[in-house]
């Protein structure tokens, strides 16, 4: 997938497309039940997420929340909860 500026430009783009006119807020799951995501817009959300994560910081404190024994211990912890 193309990560030149224009790329990026278009992307943002199409994007802002997935806002809700009513509320302005992101309503994807909805509207991808409702068929009303082109393949242009989840191309645009894939190069924002991609982007993301090729800038995102990594370091040993980071990735101690990812691993497996901690997300059992969170997900075991929510559920002991009340």
């Amino acid at each position: 997938m193309p990560r030149d500026s224009t790329s990026k430009a278009r992307a943002k783009s199409s994007i802002g497309q997935l806002r809700c006119a009513a509320c302005g807020r992101r309503h994807l799951e909805r509207r991808l039940k409702r068929d009303e995501v082109t393949a242009a817009q989840l191309e645009a959300l894939a190069v924002k997420l991609a982007d993301f994560h090729t800038h995102a910081a990594s370091e040993p404190q980071i990735e101690e929340h990812g691993r497996l024994a901690t997300v059992a211990r969170n997900a075991r912890e929510n559920f002991a909860k009340p």
